[in-house]
């Protein structure tokens, strides 16, 4: 039962952030400077990376009990 609500959790978390990356690559896709593409890349990492350390922090939390 929770794992699959956390599996229902994560796919809807993967399409905000699909949405997300779509709307900040068309913001820095308009302005002008090679940057833009290492800040979208960097900004995908960081969203990844904070969701890990999220399920990872849940299982922790878990693992306690």
């Amino acid at each position: 039962k929770g794992q699959a609500a956390l599996r229902e959790a994560q796919r809807a978390w993967l399409s905000y952030r699909d949405l997300e990356l779509a709307w900040l690559a068309e913001f820095y896709g308009g302005l002008d400077g090679s940057l833009y593409g290492v800040m979208l890349a960097a900004d995908r990492v960081e969203r990844v990376r904070r969701r890990a350390l999220e399920l990872g922090s849940l299982l922790g939390v878990r693992e306690e009990e």
